[in-house]
């Protein structure tokens, strides 16, 4: 399968960045034609108030390659033109990680499935935390608009699993994470 992993990786730090890179690489292992589709600018600074890459180019994981940076959360153009690109792909594999990245995702996803959720890749959305730990205006809403077009939503607990089939998801894995990884 052609392949597109969308969500923060190297040079960016935490599970988030580790978990995007060890899904494409495990996935090229298995024969898939992988490319990591990141963020050259994740979000504002004001969500984020610490250093959000890994001081001295390090990584927490071995860097996939290819990597590509297009999308910037102050640039929307950035989330068309990418999705765009990935209309060849059979499989979209989003990270949902805060509700402030949906307005993006969901501009990338209507890109590359074109007018209709008919075309283009089928998307999994792995919701890492379907709501945030902090309560924001409208997330709830926001992840349901990104659930609800998602063909498969991967969640790490039952819990998680619970809250995406309240937020809209309609099939629904919980699978645990790689003991290897950050919390797992």
């Amino acid at each position: 399968m052609r392949i597109a992993v969308v969500g923060a990786a190297h040079p960016y730090k935490g599970g988030i960045a580790a978990h995007t890179t060890e899904t494409a690489h495990h996935l090229a292992a298995a024969g898939h034609e992988v490319v990591v589709v990141s963020w050259s600018r994740l979000y504002p600074h004001l969500l984020y108030p610490g250093e959000q890459a890994i001081p001295g180019g390090g990584h927490d994981v071995p860097p996939f390659t290819p990597t590509l940076r297009p999308l910037r959360w102050d640039r929307p153009g950035t989330w068309w033109r990418t999705g765009r690109r990935l209309r060849d792909r059979d499989l979209l594999i989003v990270q949902a990680v805060l509700p402030a990245q949906v307005p993006a995702l969901l501009a990338l996803l209507r890109a590359a499935r074109g007018p209709g959720a008919a075309t283009g890749p089928r998307v999994v959305v792995i919701a890492h935390n379907v709501v945030p730990h902090e309560s924001h205006p409208g997330a709830g809403r926001l992840m349901e608009l990104l659930l609800r077009r998602a063909d498969l939503v991967v969640t790490h607990s039952t819990e998680q699993a619970g809250l995406a089939r309240e937020h809209g998801a309609g099939q629904v894995a919980t699978l645990q994470l790689p003991a290897h990884l950050p919390g797992g």
